[in-house]
């Protein structure tokens, strides 16, 4: 028993130190030397990026998907790719050759070598068009020995096997693989969905599929179900070429001012970023001013869904709180796309009550996750924009506050769940969430704490001091799991590349210096505005204003203040700009000061833009307490984006009083500030 507490012991000082036999030398840029539960955290998730896992495709230098231990799934997470992990890679690669990131697996000629090979193959697969379209590529990239594979298609149409087999035979395994649960029928059976499972593929030829089988019919059924498509994925790509942008920017980085290997990787991943052009006009429209969300190149089909009547509905990016909007609003400044494409992305702010009573403003994502409120990575220059460090500061604080109540070693982010294979986008905190779908709130990851230590590196490092007991039993020799599953106290034993290379990114820190030296380099380092800055007071002679509601509500409008009598219902009142430019609200702070007798629940301000922009109305929740007679003050920060300039109308929408009684309001100030 001693012999085994002393190995435990030493295993897990090996730990906290990095991995063991680490050779010297080791060094992170973004991490404070004096933060050793950070510096421990970043050096074993550095373990992931070892040769000896075998976790780099050796024939194309792309990372694979993942790592798992699960018996029923085998090396599965070995088999594929996506593209965030390739752009992740290519941007750490490119990070060691700079000598931001110092580690013992490679070295600054090796990553630079490794460049090489991975850039060489990304061009390869642009141009081929089982795995591209447009210059855009495939979500996800399958290894099949020395070939690289689009995904395999969802969907598939009873004509296709009545044209492969005719009609009278194709119809018969139509319905067999129907009701062996390999197809699900949509569309009154004239298309269908492929269910894949453990009992699925050429080795489950039984049953009722077992006289083709016989009749030689395996391969060719096979080939219709399997079909690989081009399944182009915006999010995805606008990640992946953030990613290549960050690489040539530390590409570009004056202790390789010389070095013409990294000048030609520097041309090379530029010719990259610029063949997708065409792709990304492709998925934009102007009308509607927005991108679509994906494009199955191979059926030339926007993706979206099928409303009742038949009818198509293309989904659009139209929420900005994602992860995906650092490299959304990178592909609209470097392909140069109008202000409009990223107006049409609205978001919600909304409070929240932290234990010691702060009431904070923060973001709110659809799932309420982690990683889409604070992103896998920032480089838009957010943490120098006083409104988007404000919200980013708030919104890690929030998890760190929710994290603490409840227990939980890491943050709520999309992840796996603890429960078997599970991977899913539902976990997250209920009270941030867009969604009303239940959340899963019992399997907190690490992979976002490297994210929030570039906003809050203090605090983060005092939370992973305080969690330190549980956090090192995720660590292993190759990088951390993926999370812990409290409800049961078991680790999560999963690894998944594109979170795992998030956390060392966003430790090595240098993703805003990378992409300024890149749009630096391509003359785009003055970021655009639009307007006149919108300061001043919204109760002043610069606003038009306006009153209406249910229940007869008294609204009396004076120089300085305004006052709602007899509310008992819901009303509002608009503040509409008299110029008809609007006023630019980016990046400034709205401050509220009122006085109520009761609360009034259900309270939300809207951001309109004036007549003639299109753009979506951005919305803030807002938590109107009953007040003494001193009143309260709200100051709430406003993200710097295209969004909120041109306002030409906010309004206040006052909801029901919270009990069953009738409210006044007083308004004394609201103003917008920088």
């Amino acid at each position: 028993m001693k012999a085994i507490v002393t190995f435990h012991l030493l295993f897990a000082v090996l730990l906290l130190a990095g991995c063991a036999d680490r050779p010297a030398g080791f060094h992170v840029s973004g991490v404070a030397p004096e933060h050793r539960h950070a510096n421990a955290l970043v050096e074993n998730a550095f373990c992931y990026t070892d040769p000896a896992h075998g976790l780099i495709d050796s024939a194309s230098g792309y990372p694979v998907e993942g790592w798992n231990h699960d018996p029923k799934q085998g090396l599965y997470l070995r088999g594929f790719t996506q593209l965030t992990a390739i752009g992740e890679w290519i941007e750490l690669l490119a990070c060691i050759a700079a000598g931001q990131a110092d580690n013992p697996y490679r070295s600054s000629k090796q990553a630079l070598e490794e460049l090489d090979h991975v850039v060489a193959t990304l061009l390869a697969d642009q141009a081929d068009p089982g795995l591209s379209a447009k210059g855009l590529l495939s979500n996800f990239v399958g290894f099949s020995g020395n070939r690289r594979l689009g995904p395999l298609g969802e969907h598939v149409k009873r004509v296709e096997f009545e044209e492969q087999f005719g009609t009278n035979l194709g119809v018969r395994i139509w319905h067999d693989l129907e009701e062996c649960g390999w197809l699900e029928y949509e569309k009154d059976g004239a298309e269908a969905q492929v269910k894949r499972s453990a009992e699925y593929g050429r080795d489950h030829f039984k049953g009722v599929l077992k006289s083709y089988a016989d009749q030689g019919l395996t391969d060719a059924i096979m080939q219709l179900l399997d079909a690989r498509v081009v399944n182009i994925i915006f999010g995805d790509n606008v990640n992946l070429t953030a990613s290549i942008a960050k690489a040539a920017g530390a590409l570009l980085d004056p202790s390789l001012k010389r070095n013409a290997e990294a000048a030609q990787l520097v041309a090379l991943m530029e010719a990259f970023i610029e063949k997708q052009r065409e792709g990304y006009h492709h998925l934009y429209d102007k009308k509607a001013g927005s991108f679509a969300f994906g494009w199955n190149a191979t059926e030339d089909i926007l993706t979206g869904w099928e409303l009742d009547d038949g009818s198509w509905v293309v989904g659009r990016m139209n929420y900005l709180i994602n992860e995906f909007r650092g490299g959304w609003t990178f592909v609209v400044e470097r392909h140069g796309f109008p202000a409009t494409a990223l107006r049409s992305g609205g978001f919600k702010l909304r409070p929240y009550t932290a234990e010691d009573g702060r009431e904070l403003y923060v973001p709110i994502a659809w799932d309420g996750s982690a990683f889409q409120m604070l992103g896998l990575s920032h480089f838009m220059q957010e943490l120098e924009q006083p409104g988007w460090r404000a919200l980013l500061s708030n919104a890690v604080q929030v998890e760190l506050d929710y994290a603490t109540r409840h227990g939980l070693p890491g943050f709520l982010s999309e992840s796996y769940s603890g429960d078997e294979a599970q991977y899913t986008g539902a976990v997250g905190i209920p009270e941030l969430a867009v969604t009303k779908e239940e959340r899963i709130t019992d399997a907190p990851s690490l992979y976002t704490l490297g994210v929030a230590y570039q906003i809050e590196p203090a605090a983060v490092e005092a939370f992973l001091g305080k969690n330190w007991s549980t956090i090192e039993k995720l660590l292993t020799d190759h990088g951390p799991w993926e999370g812990y599953k409290t409800s049961t106290d078991a680790v999560i034993e999963f690894q998944t590349t594109a979170h795992t290379l998030s956390l060392i990114l966003g430790f090595v820190g240098t993703g805003h210096e990378n992409m300024k030296r890149y749009l630096d380099f391509k003359g785009l380092g003055q970021r655009r505005r639009q307007a006149a800055p919108g300061e001043g007071d919204l109760l002043s002679g610069a606003y038009s204003i306006y009153s209406g509601g249910d229940g007869d509500p008294r609204v009396k409008l004076d120089a300085g203040k305004f006052e709602v009598d007899a509310l008992s219902g819901s009303a509002w009142v608009a503040f509409q700009a008299t110029s008809s430019d609007g006023v630019d609200l980016a990046g400034a702070t709205l401050l509220l000061e009122y006085q109520a007798d009761h609360a009034i629940s259900d309270s939300k301000l809207e951001l309109k833009l004036v007549p003639g922009l299109t753009g979506a109305v951005n919305e803030i929740a807002l938590n109107l307490e009953a007040t003494g007679p001193g009143g309260r003050a709200i100051a709430i920060p406003l993200p710097e984006t295209p969004g909120l300039t041109g306002v030409g109308e906010i309004v206040l929408m006052l909801g029901r009083p919270a009990s069953d009684t009738t409210a006044s309001l007083v308004v004394s100030r609201f103003e917008a500030q920088r």
